[in-house]
């Protein structure tokens, strides 16, 4: 899906199950890590395109934030540990998105927050600079094109 110029993918949270299936699979995996595809929405503002992903869970430690190139690299992992009775269980999900962004990026400038289990990546635009001029007519032939005389 492209919107507003920027690649994106929409991903579930969680992907669809029944209680009766696998459910411990799902939620107490002993140790392995599983993928996770988080939330993910663009929108395009006048002067700056907004990346949102809903990431509860995630630590700030966990989480990364590349460039290369014109794509957004995304990856982090929500680590959980829990217990039932006696029984202790490390729940490892990760995952990674990459965005291609627009050729108008501001590449220098993009700004990435992270607040309630909601990551905010601000890609400012480049802003048009007015190129309306008049020039000088000279009069005989140009010197641009002319090579130096020695």
């Amino acid at each position: 899906i492209i919107i507003g110029g920027i690649f994106m993918r929409n991903y579930q949270l969680m992907r669809p199950f029944s209680l009766l299936q696998d459910f411990d699979d799902i939620f107490y995996t002993k140790n392995e890590a599983k993928t996770w595809k988080p939330v993910a929405r663009a929108k395009e503002e006048e002067n700056y395109y907004h990346l949102t992903m809903d990431i509860p869970g995630v630590d700030k430690e966990h989480l990364k934030v590349d460039l290369k190139d014109q794509v957004l690299s995304v990856t982090g992992e929500r680590r959980d540990h829990f217990s039932e009775g006696s029984t202790e269980y490390d729940s490892v999900a990760r995952f990674e998105q990459n965005f291609t962004l627009p050729k108008n990026s501001n590449l220098d400038e993009i700004e990435v927050n992270q607040h309630n289990g909601i990551l905010d990546i601000y890609v400012p635009k480049f802003q048009k600079v007015d190129t309306t001029r008049s020039f000088e007519i000279k009069s005989g032939s140009g010197s641009f094109l002319k090579k130096p005389t020695e």
